[in-house]
């Protein structure tokens, strides 16, 4: 399912640009950076996953700055599980204390 870049925030590319610079412009995940080259050769681009899906919930411990490939893994579990239950599937975080 691909959204609409209207799903995220305003500020949303400063805020990515700020976490990559976090980080070193590496990937949380594997650790290549930005525009390293893959093994097959294919440049490596960053982006930043949120972990609940959820586009407006941008707290820094919701998004995890990731490479092309991991972001691919990390949202093919919902992936799978929203051709499972279609639309009834929704992870909107839930309220918590520690927010």
């Amino acid at each position: 399912m691909v959204k609409q870049k209207s799903d995220y925030p305003e500020n949303w590319k400063k805020l990515a640009e700020e976490l990559k610079e976090e980080v070193n412009w590496t990937c949380q995940e594997c650790g290549i950076k930005h525009n390293e080259t893959f093994k097959d050769g294919k440049k490596a681009v960053l982006g930043v996953a949120h972990l609940d899906q959820n586009r407006q919930h941008n707290k820094r411990k919701n998004l995890k700055v990731l490479c092309q490939r991991c972001h691919f893994r990390f949202d093919q579990q919902f992936n799978v599980m929203r051709r499972k239950y279609g639309k009834k599937f929704n992870l909107k975080p839930q309220l918590s204390i520690w927010d």
